[in-house]
């Protein structure tokens, strides 16, 4: 069962996937929780972590950085980052930022990681 999704929150799913629910908000808090949850995240043993941005309206530009930075992280060490759930207002983000041919970005969680 999914954890609720009324903060940032990280868990496992299984042996090879965290999952980063980015809660809702904005500003200093979100940007806050965002940060101290990707840093866990980084640096837990996984081969995907999967970042759900459904509850953020549009990523903010620290966001934006946040996920360059764990990308660059996970790459480092063989695993990768995928962006789930994005709203319009963030698909166009990335795309207009170039970063949807950086990152994954699917329109749901994986099945794996959803249930």
């Amino acid at each position: 069962m999914l954890p609720p999704t009324s903060a940032s929150t990280l868990y496992r799913t299984d042996g090879d996937s965290l999952v980063v629910v980015i809660g809702p908000g904005s500003g200093s808090a979100q940007l806050s929780a965002a940060v101290s949850l990707m840093s866990d995240a980084a640096r837990e043993p996984c081969r995907r972590l999967v970042l759900d941005v459904g509850n953020v309206h549009r990523l903010s530009s620290d966001l934006l950085a946040l996920l360059l930075w764990a990308n660059v992280r996970l790459r480092a060490r063989g695993s990768h980052l995928v962006v789930a759930r994005p709203t319009p207002a963030t698909r166009e983000l990335l795309r207009r930022t170039g970063l949807d041919h950086v990152l994954p970005v699917l329109d749901r969680l994986p099945e794996e990681v959803a249930a």
